[in-house]
């Protein structure tokens, strides 16, 4: 016999483990859509998030808020909210503080 945690006591679970083990959570918020990659580096105290959209389409992903953030490539300060292109990425970077 299996159970499955329901996801609001999984994602309170995970919360505690990511407070208590120092992970850095995603910046990108949980309800982004399918077929987006994210990957989070940190070095030399500055977060380099990469968006991968792998969804044959273009796709809004909202960001948690945070810190100023800019598009790596650009130097364009990113918003809360990140438009990108159909089979498009961005890296955004971020100062920690």
């Amino acid at each position: 016999m299996g159970t499955d945690l329901e996801e609001e006591v999984l994602i309170q679970l995970l919360d505690k483990i990511v407070k208590e083990t120092g992970i850095h959570k995603n910046q990108v918020n949980s309800h982004f859509k399918d077929n987006v990659e994210t990957v989070t580096r940190i070095l030399d105290g500055m977060r380099y998030t990469f968006l991968f959209n792998f969804a044959g389409k273009p796709v809004e992903i909202s960001l948690q808020e945070g810190g100023k953030r800019k598009d790596f490539l650009t130097g364009e300060e990113q918003k809360q909210i990140v438009f990108i292109e159909k089979n498009g990425f961005k890296v955004l970077e971020e100062v920690l503080v």
